[in-house]
């Protein structure tokens, strides 16, 4: 997260979209700390103007994440990687089957979907009442995550019971960036997106060579660092599925949870680095 923040820094220094830059700055930096869903929120948290642009972002993000992730399976066989962990396991340990189930749960079930709708709804509505209580009338999403990761920390029993929230969120993920589509011209896009694309590559740039330092500094293995740059800069999901696809079982748990942790603190930082660059 510290080397995403770092490219991000610097990618503002290079690009500029116009006056909403920061602003596209702090989603992008959110996104590679998170995911898709932080994306939404931060954009949504820092009133982005223009459809064009966020389609743009979304596009960048994309095409930026399908390399990235390439560069991250093909990582093991680069030459220079392998010199500079040759002192390190070249593979992660196993510690269970491969064909573990990697996910548990019992999906999205018709019976429970309004117990899941009902508590985001409640939610919601006491974060926007709370955010105008702290003069923070904006920042309501930042409310409905601490909020959230509360209420999962401390009543772990009753969140467990939730099934199927992770489905609808999804759905809502993905109406938000068709809705976004439907309104955006292209003409424009392919004027911008480029640009943004450059920015998230000097943000993955920075990102992959803090890991790999920081990896080799406190001798991790080449895959622990691999999955931990996956779980940070694309998520949870692509995290567990690639130390599962490379049979680093071991790795599945940890890459999830890390994950999450970015989903967590990416909202955050993406406002602040907005809020900081804007200031």
């Amino acid at each position: 997260a510290v080397g995403t923040l770092v490219g991000a820094l610097i990618g503002f220094l290079v690009i500029d979209v116009g006056p909403e830059t920061h602003k596209i700055v702090g989603v992008l930096a959110a996104t590679f700390i998170g995911g898709s869903v932080n994306f939404v929120a931060v954009s949504q948290a820092l009133d982005v103007d223009g459809s064009t642009l966020i389609a743009s972002a979304v596009a960048a993000q994309g095409v930026a994440g399908i390399l990235y992730l390439s560069v991250l399976i093909a990582a093991p066989s680069m030459p220079f990687l392998k010199r500079w962990y040759a002192d390190s396991n070249d593979e992660a340990p196993s510690d269970a089957p491969v064909g573990e189930k990697m996910f548990d749960g019992e999906g999205l079930q018709p019976s429970r979907v309004p117990a899941c709708i009902t508590f985001s709804l409640v939610v919601c509505a006491v974060s926007y009442v709370l955010a105008p209580v702290f003069r923070l009338p904006n920042y309501g999403i930042l409310f409905i995550t601490i909020i959230t990761v509360a209420v999962a920390t401390l009543a772990p029993g009753f969140t467990r019971r939730l099934h199927g929230g992770d489905s609808i969120g999804m759905l809502l993920v993905c109406v938000f960036i068709a809705g976004i589509g439907a309104q955006s011209n292209v003409g424009l896009l392919a004027g911008t997106a480029p640009v943004l694309l450059g920015f998230i590559g000097i943000v993955l740039a920075m990102h992959a060579f803090i890991i790999l330092l920081v990896g080799r500094l406190f001798r991790l293995t080449l895959p622990e660092v691999l999955i931990g740059s996956n779980a940070c800069a694309l998520g949870a999901v692509t995290a567990a599925a690639h130390a599962g696809g490379k049979r680093w079982t071991s790795l599945v748990t940890p890459g999830i949870l890390s994950g999450i942790l970015g989903y967590v603190i990416a909202n955050f930082i993406g406002v602040g680095l907005s809020g900081l660059l804007g200031g």
